[in-house]
């Protein structure tokens, strides 16, 4: 065997079992439930292990992290499922340096920054959802099944230009969850 093809061999076996690079965070929505108000049907759910030791310290080092929550309200209805609801929003964490406080803004509706002290404590901000507005109670039927789905994933777009593309960065940060999926019937009103 010559040189040349035992080095083109070692340089082939080098690409095939290199590490691959780490995968992002085990993220997944959890505690999911329906309840209802005087007049609004309510979500409330979290986003659990959405953050990894790497996402922390690039937190504390002055990166944004942005997730956007994805929520969907559907109808068993005769013809198939029927879309009622289609809510998308997201949450961003910043450390402040100077001040020494995390924030977490929402673009969700009337819902306003929060400063924590901690990094637990703004993480509670960012990954836990409760009295999200679905639709109004008339909109529902008696008897009727629903069906709730819910979903995250991390915003690209948050992440500083420098490293939106920088695979190894990426893939160690980056998550989308599956479907989270809560389902109900509204139950029938006895006369």
């Amino acid at each position: 065997m010559g040189l040349g093809l035992l080095v083109c061999l070692l340089s082939l076996l080098f690409f095939l079992v290199r590490p691959v690079a780490a995968a992002g965070p085990p993220a997944e929505i959890v505690d999911g439930l329906v309840m209802n108000s005087e007049r609004e049907l309510l979500l409330y759910f979290r986003l659990g292990d959405a953050m990894t030791p790497a996402m922390k310290e690039g937190v504390n080092n002055g990166i944004t992290l942005a997730i956007i929550y994805q929520v969907e309200l559907l109808h068993h209805a005769s013809t198939g499922l029927e879309s009622l609801a289609n809510i998308t929003f997201s949450r961003t964490l910043l450390f402040d340096t100077l001040k020494e406080e995390y924030r977490v803004t929402s673009t969700r509706q009337g819902e306003g920054a929060e400063v924590a002290a901690t990094l637990a404590a703004a993480q509670r901000h960012l990954t836990w959802v409760h009295d999200l507005p679905l639709i109004a109670l008339s909109g529902l039927a008696a008897g009727d099944r629903y069906l709730v789905k819910v979903m995250a994933r991390l915003d690209r777009k948050g992440l500083p230009v420098r490293f939106q593309n920088v695979i190894g960065f990426v893939k160690t940060w980056d998550f989308t969850t599956d479907w989270y999926h809560i389902t109900f019937a509204v139950p029938q009103v006895s006369p």
